[in-house]
């Protein structure tokens, strides 16, 4: 291709970005839909006039929905008329673009915490004229006659877009010569922009939604109406009503386009020259449309059945639109691109591509990664040198929460998000730790992408198994300031209005409630304040938590810190159950210590866990601490790490911890009878790490499950929780360094 075409290709990609930006409707331009039309019913012409509902300059349809411990505020500003006025005091990533018509904004907010702002979720175009996305307004009368004998008129408005997926706002007109004008509409269903076909409906009563003239006589209900396009004007140039004119920012991009041709051909020239040259490796398991499980948030996902396609406006496509249409520069970029759909499905992503190559992999398979890493070697003749990695395929549409989710879910969940991604990162550092002779890649451009999600950090109702796909200590603590952060945070005397939230304790705890047993408080060098072995009687506790009688249960409490928290239960008169996997540690069995072997790995021995447990104390569990977890002493990078070592840390640390926490929600929800717990008590603590927060060197497997629990885990059940126990709580405690036998300092 001629240096002048690459330019000119270029420079008509550079056009479309520069033009979402600066080519945006003067202010002269007005386009607006056709408010007088006609529609059918029946081989009669019914015509209306919608006009007066339009002359209101913009209506807001609100809807509060209970997220508890929030509210998360649905807003509708509606602007058939004209476009949504433009507010400049709001940043513009919290309102839709210039020229919409029906914008959606969700909004959670907090009301217990007044000094905690209102946060903008995500902002919906759902309708509007766009640069690149035209207004469409389309018009049917229904054939079913409503209550008040008349039939309804659905106007459907399109042209937004969000994430890839169409939107479309569907009115529903119904006459009513009853209804005090000037009316509004009323929200009939809110719409996920990235479910429901991005359908949003409303309703609108009003006298001007009867046709000019009445009905026909002798209606009734017949098959359905066709579907009629109502016309949108477009602006002639010049014009007085609604026209487009040349604007500045048709004159930036005039001027744009003219620096873009120039310097492009100027670089090609100089790349003649240059030999750099190098590969990108982008990674996605994509699902068959026809798979209900197809992750809809994914831009890689189609749609309908028979679109095995690559949507618009994704970062794929923008990264393809981008790649030239052939490798006679050197400076252009090789991309193979791992899928996981049949040979075949995806033709037109490789269309027109040279520098392209797409492979089939599952990405949870250690034997397909490596086959995959070895032919995209021998197909560019050189190692990868930017991964890429989005393996996401397993997003269940149906919210379902830990209580009732499947384990087959949760594997396969993990399987793909954490599993796929874990195998192919150490097979692409151990392909450039050891390059193939001829294929060396060049080091100074090696990078790794990893493609993760917001529910990550903030959890996500319905999709824990989704949510759970460091600072320099100034100590090592002891088992008794770990244990003392778990009790404060256990109590509902002391701590019933915390929920949701990850303590990070690096030992010293300054200004304690309580005493452990055993143990005095002690002084160090820097005056901090820390718990110290003693031989004297125990120590009565400082403050009453509340823990008399209650139940609670503890795995891995023959453990360093375990124990000590049993003990403090103990202290508090407490009824505790406590879970060992092989020995018992310190503990003996006494009238409100019951000690119980099982595997937590197990479901069937977590649900005998805690039937054992409600026999023994005649009620069930009412705290739940998460104590149990291993983690291999020597440091294994991950380039050399097996997958053995992997699963064997995530499914005792991860996945042991879901049995748990499912079975103690289960029996909170349906508890036996005369074993109904004390509801008002009801809390969870999970035991993290500092690791989980700022990761640990060697140990990426103990890192990526700490991280999972005290981040994904806790962010989303505490909204679980509370569905089934109102003043339930969840929290985390992460330590550091700990002088515990696990860490191998005794």
């Amino acid at each position: 291709m001629s240096v002048k075409r690459r330019a000119s290709k270029l420079a008509v990609i550079t056009l479309l970005q520069i033009g979402s930006v600066f080519a945006l409707p003067t202010t002269t331009d007005s386009v607006r839909f056709d408010c007088i039309f006609s529609a059918t019913s029946g081989g009669h012409v019914l015509k209306y006039d919608l006009c007066p509902l339009l002359s209101r300059a913009k209506y807001r349809i609100s809807r509060d929905v209970e997220t508890p411990p929030s509210i998360t505020r649905i807003h509708y500003d509606i602007s058939l008329g004209d476009y949504i006025p433009w507010d400049g005091t709001l940043p513009a990533r919290d309102q839709c673009e210039q020229g919409t018509n029906v914008c959606m904004t969700v909004i959670s907010e907090r009301p217990d915490h007044r000094l905690e702002p209102p946060r903008t979720i995500y902002v919906v175009p759902v309708a509007g004229n766009f640069p690149d996305r035209q207004l469409n307004v389309t018009s049917k009368l229904s054939r079913k006659i409503d209550s008040m004998g008349n039939l309804p008129l659905t106007v459907t408005f399109r042209g937004g877009l969000y994430m890839g997926v169409p939107q479309k706002a569907v009115f529903t007109f119904m006459c009513d010569s009853s209804v005090t004008e000037p009316s509004e509409p009323t929200l009939l269903s809110h719409a996920d922009p990235l479910e429901d076909q991005g359908n949003h409906k409303l309703v609108w009563k009003s006298k001007h939604a009867c046709p000019l003239g009445g009905y026909p006589s002798g209606q009734r209900d017949g098959p359905p109406e066709p579907t009629l396009p109502i016309p949108v004007h477009d602006p002639l140039p010049g014009s007085q009503d609604g026209g487009r004119m040349a604007g500045p920012g048709t004159v930036v991009i005039i001027v744009l386009l003219g620096m873009v041709i120039f310097g492009n051909l100027k670089r090609r020239w100089a790349g003649r020259h240059s030999t750099s040259r190098y590969r990108s490796f982008a990674l996605s398991r994509v699902s068959p449309a026809v798979h209900h499980d197809a992750d809809p948030r994914s831009p890689l996902t189609p749609h309908t059945p028979d679109a095995h396609h690559i949507r618009k406006y994704t970062t794929v496509d923008y990264l393809l639109s981008h790649l030239p249409n052939s490798t006679d520069q050197p400076n252009d970029p090789s991309l193979s691109f791992a899928h996981h759909l049949p040979p075949g499905s995806l033709p037109e992503l490789q269309k027109g591509i040279d520098n392209l190559e797409l492979f089939q992999a599952d990405v949870t398979d250690e034997h397909a990664v490596k086959k995959l890493f070895s032919r995209g070697g021998e197909f560019f003749e050189q190692e990868v040198q930017v991964l890429i990695g989005k393996s996401l395929d397993k997003f269940h549409l149906k919210d379902v929460n830990l209580v009732d989710m499947d384990l087959a879910q949760w594997k396969r969940t993990l399987d793909v998000n954490l599993t796929g991604p874990f195998l192919l990162v150490r097979e692409f550092l151990r392909r450039l730790r050891k390059p193939r002779r001829k294929f060396a890649p060049d080091l100074s451009k090696v990078a790794v992408v990893v493609i993760g999600s917001t529910s990550g950090e903030f959890g996500e109702a319905g999709h824990v198994e989704r949510a759970i796909a460091t600072v320099p200590l100034r100590k090592i603590a002891t088992t008794s300031d770990i244990a003392r952060q778990v009790l404060v945070l256990a109590s509902s005397t002391f701590s019933g209005h915390v929920t949701g939230q990850n303590i990070i304790v690096a030992g010293g705890m300054e200004g304690r409630l309580l005493n452990p047993p055993g143990e005095t408080s002690a002084k160090h060098e820097d005056g901090s304040a820390t718990a110290a072995a003693s031989t004297s009687p125990r120590a009565k506790p400082r403050m009453d938590l509340g823990f008399t009688n209650v139940h609670v249960l503890i795995t891995g409490a023959s453990g360093g810190i375990g124990s000590v928290i049993t003990r403090l239960f103990l202290d508090h008169g407490a009824r505790v159950t406590a879970q060992y996997n092989t020995k018992t540690g310190v503990l003996e069995q006494s009238d409100r210590l019951h000690l119980v072997k099982a595997n937590v790995t197990d479901a069937e021995s977590v649900k005998q866990l805690f039937i054992t447990a409600g026999d023994k104390f005649k009620q069930e569990v009412q705290i739940l601490i998460v104590c149990h977890g291993i983690w291999v002493k020597d440091e294994v990078d991950l380039v050399d790490m097996e997958p053995s070592q992997w699963t064997e840390t995530v499914s005792v640390n991860l996945f042991g911890t879901l049995l748990v926490a499912r079975e103690f929600l289960r029996a909170l929800r349906s508890p036996r009878q005369d074993y109904e717990p004390d509801l008002s008590k009801v809390a969870m603590v999970v035991m993290g790490s500092t690791c989980g927060e700022f990761g640990e060197k060697g140990h990426i497997d103990y890192a990526c499950g700490s991280s999972g629990l005290q981040h994904g885990l806790v962010c989303t059940l505490k909204h679980e929780i509370v569905k089934i126990a109102p003043q339930g709580r969840i929290n985390a405690v992460s330590p550091g360094w700990v002088n515990t036998p696990m860490a191998g300092f005794f």
